[in-house]
């Protein structure tokens, strides 16, 4: 999952899914965020493996089933979740809990002018609410034209 992600809240809402349908060909399922933690005693950067089983109680009880070992080579793991804390002139301000930090961008690329005069430029989703643009010359006075690629109203994000 996603760092920015409630892993909590996902938690939650699956087991009791898995508890309203019990029936589902589901055992268990183990939710993982790597996330990258900063400890302020040690002023020091690690990486947290966040580990957060989902286990369906009818189907564990019924049959025995192998829980799979999890190793990790970087960092450390725990059941825990790490504290995402907005810090504002060194002082703790505000834990953020159940937010999404959703990123929307623009990347402004100059187009290429190819040999026989016609020019050349790339748009594209680089990533859900990011897109490349192409930026073209006009004239020789140093004017541009940017082309944009219209996809902001196919890529949102919804939190219910």
């Amino acid at each position: 999952m996603h760092e920015d992600a409630d892993i909590d809240s996902y938690q939650e809402e699956m087991q009791n899914y898995l508890n309203d349908n019990q029936d589902l060909p589901i055992s268990f399922i183990i939710l993982y965020q790597p996330t990258i933690t900063f400890n302020r005693s040690e002023q020091k950067y690690s990486v947290f493996h966040a580990i957060k089983p989902v286990i369906s109680i009818k189907r564990i009880a019924a049959k025995s089933i192998d829980i799979p070992v999890i190793e990790f080579f970087l960092g450390y793991a725990g059941i825990e979740t790490p504290k995402r804390t907005l810090f504002v002139d060194n002082k703790e301000f505000v834990e953020l809990r159940d937010v999404y930090l959703y990123q929307k961008g623009e990347i402004f690329e100059r187009a290429r002018v190819m040999a026989d005069g016609s020019i050349g430029g790339q748009l594209r989703s680089v990533a859900p609410g990011v897109r490349l643009n192409a930026v073209m010359p006009l004239n020789k006075k140093r004017k541009m034209l940017i082309v944009q690629l219209n996809t902001f109203e196919n890529e949102h994000l919804e939190i219910t």
